[in-house]
C-alpha cells in the first residue's frame, strides 16, 4: 500500500486527501483501489490508473459537497 494526495481547487480554499490505496495488474489493465472508501480507477499504465482513481475521488468528492449545499 501507498499513498496518493488529491488536491482540487474549485471554488473551495482546497482539499487534501491522504489516502491508502493498493496498486495491481488484472489482466492488461493496471487497477488503483481504495478499500476505505472503495474507489478505483484503471488505466494501460500505472500511471493512467492513478489519474483515472484521482478524477473517481474528485467527482465524488464534488457530488458530496454539492449534496451538502442543496
Amino acid at each position: 500500500m501507498r499513498q496518493v494526495i488529491v488536491k482540487k481547487d474549485r471554488g473551495i480554499e482546497k482539499i487534501s486527501i491522504g489516502l491508502s490505496i493498493v496498486e495491481f495488474k488484472e489482466g492488461k489493465s493496471f487497477i488503483t483501489y481504495c478499500p476505505y472508501l472503495d474507489i478505483s480507477g484503471y488505466g494501460e499504465t500505472e500511471q493512467e490508473a492513478e489519474e483515472s482513481f484521482k478524477y473517481c475521488v474528485r467527482e465524488t468528492i464534488n457530488y458530496a459537497l454539492k449534496k451538502i449545499n442543496h
